[in-house]
């Protein structure tokens, strides 16, 4: 009940009409003025209160009825100018402000009603001069609002409805040169260089929605085209010369490379021909020199180069050609002289490059590579030259391969490969630091025809014949050389016909084999 007659006592504090009074005898609550020693205490506040700055010149006039802001308040700088005239009613913004820079020069002016900002605001710089011109409806920007320089000159026009951008766009230079313009209405953007001259254009969408986005040089020819849907580009992207002339053009599609791509020289002669398919390089691409000759030809596999890559001189004669696979270098590269002879030889395997025999030599059956000779003209090991290790290839003549293989500390290791003078794969040796362990023979159409089992130099174990249509033959058991153990030989269906026993390459008992 206390609590009650105290809030009921409050509503009924009488107002107080004054003079002057300063701002320390005053209280505020819920933006309602209070005087603090008014008689009866804390009378609703009905006049005009002052404060001043710590130099004593006056800070702010405010004028008070029924303790809330009514008519002019006024607030001032150190310096006694005025920083700001505003008007009220029942406390809130109601009327014309004003703010003023420290130099007495007009900083802005604003307009409300009831609270709102409503009508012209005008924003100054410090010179004066204008800077900013807007006008609110009911505290949305409403019609057309600009931006000047200090010089007065024009920075930006822009039109609003509602709040919202609505209609023109545009930006200026500080020479006054419209640089951006953007229609809000239609969607089309344009800039321009500083000559004034149209450097980019973004047209208003086409009914399928499809957006053209298009870029000038400064002579006024075009640059750039290239049509966008969403965000991405979709069609023929055409990129031009300061000429006129087509310098690139690619077809996108779902906002990647897909398909043709093909670039030009000046003259209007391709330079580059390739295709795309999901932003993936496939299929042939083609160089060109400037006077149309092909420069190099090749193909792409899932963005890698893949297979026989080909280069040419100015004159058309090959340069190079070159083998990849899975976009590494893979086989035979020969470089060629612009007369056609061979120059280098160079093989590779998965993108590493080989060393040929002819700079290897064997000192006390170890291998290693040519770096000095000696007087006679033989090559000579240096002291403390390691043993070569690496891959090492082999040829018949100028470009075809014999062999190839992998040398470690100076021994072969590894698979070795022996071709014949046509290219056709002869057999295959495995090494295991010089000992060979195990070799297979081919038939020149590629079949399989012979697995061999070498210990110490010799044929030790199993070894197996096959036909060209690749049924097993024959199966020998091997022993230091010898034959020894059971001899098989075998049918077109696979089934044994016919076995043998041998001792030490002598014919033996059956059951000898049989243990």
């Amino acid at each position: 009940m206390e609590r009650l007659l105290c809030i009921f006592s409050l509503a009924l504090i009488p107002m107080l009409a004054l003079g002057d009074v300063a701002e320390e005898e005053l209280m505020e609550r819920n933006g309602v003025m209070y005087h603090i020693n008014a008689d009866p205490p804390y009378a609703l506040f009905d006049g005009s209160a002052s404060d001043f700055h710590e130099n004593g010149e006056l800070r702010s006039e405010i004028v008070y009825i029924k303790g809330k802001r009514n008519g002019l308040s006024t607030i001032y700088y150190e310096n006694g100018k005025v920083k700001s005239e505003s008007n009220y009613k029942d406390g809130i913004y109601h009327g014309l402000t004003k703010n003023f820079h420290e130099n007495g020069n007009l900083k802005s002016t604003v307009n409300y009603s009831s609270g709102k900002q409503d009508g012209i605001l005008e924003i100054y710089h410090p010179n004066g001069q204008l800077y900013r011109l807007e006008n609110f409806q009911e505290e949305k920007l409403e019609g057309v609002l600009k931006i000047f320089r200090p010089n007065s000159q024009l920075a930006v026009s822009s039109n609003f409805s509602g709040g919202k951008r609505s209609g023109l766009h545009q930006d200026f230079n500080e020479n006054g040169q419209l640089y951006f313009k953007e229609d809000f209405g239609t969607g089309q953007r344009e800039i321009y260089y500083p000559n004034g001259q149209l450097l980019w254009k973004l047209s208003p969408p086409q009914i399928n929605g499809d957006v053209l986005s298009e870029m000038y040089h400064s002579n006024g020819l075009l640059g750039f085209r290239s049509l966008f849907q969403d965000g991405e580009p979709v069609g023929i992207r055409e990129v031009f010369y300061g000429n006129g002339q087509l310098k690139f053009r690619e077809m996108y599609h779902n906002g990647l490379p897909n398909g043709f791509s093909e670039s030009f020289f000046q003259n209007g002669q391709p330079s580059f021909k390739s295709n795309f398919y999901n932003g993936i390089q496939v299929g042939l691409f083609q160089s060109y020199y400037e006077n149309g000759n092909l420069k190099l030809k090749g193909n792409f596999k899932n963005g890698k180069k893949d297979g026989l890559a080909l280069m040419y001189y100015e004159n058309g004669k090959l340069s190079s050609e070159m083998n990849y696979r899975d976009g590494k270098k893979e086989g035979l590269q020969i470089n060629y002289g612009s007369d056609g002879r061979v120059l280098v030889r160079t093989y590779y395997v998965d993108d590493i490059k080989a060393t040929d025999t002819k700079n290897l030599f064997t000192w006390d059956d170890i291998t290693y590579e040519i770096l000095v000779f000696n007087s006679n003209g033989k090559p000579r090991k240096e002291r403390d030259q390691k043993p070569f290790s690496g891959l090492a290839v082999q040829y018949h003549n100028s470009r075809d391969l014999q062999r190839k293989g992998s040398y470690l500390n100076g021994l072969p290791h590894g698979i070795w490969e022996f071709y014949t003078k046509r290219g056709k794969l002869e057999f295959k040796d495995s090494y295991d630091n010089g000992e060979l362990i195990f070799s297979q023979t081919y038939y020149l159409g590629g079949q399989l025809k012979a697995k061999e089992n070498y210990k110490n130099k010799q044929k030790h174990g199993i070894s197996e014949t096959f036909s060209k249509t690749g049924e097993l033959e024959g199966r020998t058991n091997f022993k230091n050389g010898n034959v020894d153990g059971l001899v098989e030989l075998f049918n077109v269906d696979g089934q044994e016909y016919q076995s043998f026993c041998y001792k030490n390459n002598e014919a033996a008992q059956m059951s000898y084999c049989e243990i």
